[in-house]
């Protein structure tokens, strides 16, 4: 299910770990964006037409139409010369010109042209990039270490990833090398040593070293996450350990994965969403129009046209709706509040202009 597969990514691309409001903070205020402390102490003056928050020691900040990037004693380490970037990851970062990607160190320099119709954040040291619609991997110095030559690809994960080519799915080692055949019709990426993948229209789950370890028998599958792995069997959910039992039996109607011992869930008898725990019971009550897995200890739900964040308990942290909310991400989140964008700390402090 689409709704299951854009779950887990989310819940794979972000961190884990629970995470502070940092102490560096990107405010507006009258359409100027500087740096605040978490008590909203003016670090980095409102100079900047645009700011992201600091990753890895660096920020993304827009002058004008350009992007560059500044440190923490706000001095441009990167001059602004791109049209879009993201945040660093693993020491590089990506960064676009006239719809094309290309890959940044943190020390300015650019390790590829140009070229990449898609490219994707670093993952266990590779980049996964798209060129004429066909996929490949750049190392961290820019050097293609996988061609481009997958029709698909998943990212990097304890040290395998999933392709595609001639229509037929394996996973390969981080130099590109064969691991496991090509032989599945789908996959899913590895965690705690197994990966879903499909076969004869069945999930099922291989080892790290290609042995099923888990029968070929449902009609969808995600990776583990927390020891479990959601799996769904006549049109509803579940999910099973490492040794294939059913630990939550199928009762759910839609899913997501475990993070900070709860998922959330779609209820068969409200037709709407809330969080349970390992035992399937519902610890957030489902009535929600959607609910997101955990980051950073805090839910994200929508409701109607409106977004909110809730702690494991169920409660609000903050008493007001936003039109637009993404999750949190070491301990902010990007939010829009009464047509302002901002960011919300973990305690409920908005760093929006008032």
């Amino acid at each position: 299910m689409k709704t299951l597969r854009a779950l887990l990514v989310i819940a794979t691309l972000v961190a884990t770990t629970s995470a502070q409001t940092p102490h560096l903070i990107p405010f507006n205020y009258e359409g100027k964006w500087g740096f605040t402390a978490p008590d909203k102490e003016l670090v980095i003056a409102h100079k900047y037409d645009e700011a992201k928050p600091f990753n890895e020691g660096l920020a993304a900040v827009r002058v004008g139409d350009l992007w560059g990037y500044i440190n923490e004693a706000d001095s441009m380490v990167v001059e602004p010369s791109f049209d879009e970037v993201e945040n660093f990851y693993e020491g590089v970062a990506i960064v676009r010109r006239y719809h094309q990607n290309a890959y940044l160190s943190n020390k300015g320099e650019l390790l590829t042209p140009f070229e990449f119709d898609f490219a994707q954040r670093f993952i266990e040291g590779r980049g996964r990039v798209e060129k004429k619609s066909l996929v490949g991997f750049v190392d961290d110095k820019g050097e293609m270490v996988v061609p481009a030559m997958y029709e698909d690809a998943g990212d990097f994960h304890e040290g395998l990833a999933g392709v595609r080519h001639n229509g037929l799915c394996g996973f390969i080692d981080r130099d590109g090398n064969p691991v496991i055949p090509f032989e599945y019709e789908d996959f899913g990426h590895f965690s705690s040593g197994l990966a879903p993948v499909k076969q004869n229209e069945r999930w099922g789950y291989l080892s790290d070293e290609g042995f099923l370890a888990i029968e070929f028998q449902f009609e969808d599958a995600s990776p583990f996450s927390q020891g479990v792995a959601a799996v769904m069997k006549d049109g509803m959910w579940g999910f099973v350990n490492r040794a294939g039992e059913m630990v939550i039996d199928f009762q759910f109607l839609e899913v997501g994965s475990f993070n900070g011992g709860l998922a959330p869930a779609m209820s068969v008898e409200t037709f709407e969403w809330g969080y349970i725990n390992g035992y399937a019971e519902f610890v957030v009550e489902p009535e929600y129009e959607f609910a997101y897995p955990f980051q950073d200890e805090r839910g994200l739900v929508k409701d109607g046209k409106e977004f909110g964040f809730l702690k494991p308990t169920g409660e609000m942290i903050f008493d007001n709706d936003f039109k637009h909310a993404e999750g949190f991400y070491r301990g902010l989140a990007y939010v829009n509040y009464d047509g302002l964008w901002g960011y919300l700390g973990k305690d409920g402090t908005l760093y929006i202009e008032e």
